[in-house]
């Protein structure tokens, strides 16, 4: 409490102020390449190798109509080949 008024001169917190990780283009570019590079992959490992949350990914993959079924795997892409 002493260090929060010698900071603000206040006692009052100040309210946190969040700003949407799902509407936030650089996030969603971020999912998508993920996904591209390994279509394999899971919701949970994204979101741990990008410090997202797992909900967040998902609610991108969701608002953004994606799922990792969408975006062929490289190795079915190398099989087709």
């Amino acid at each position: 409490m002493v260090h929060l008024f010698e900071d603000t001169s206040s006692v009052v917190k100040s309210k946190r102020v969040y700003h949407s990780v799902r509407n936030d283009p650089v996030v969603v570019e971020t999912v998508k390449t993920a996904i591209r590079e390994n279509a394999t992959t899971s919701i949970r490992k994204i979101a741990r190798e990008n410090n997202i949350s797992k909900s967040s990914v998902q609610r991108i993959l969701k608002k953004k109509n994606l799922s990792i079924q969408n975006f062929p795997s490289s190795r079915t892409a190398e099989k087709r080949l």
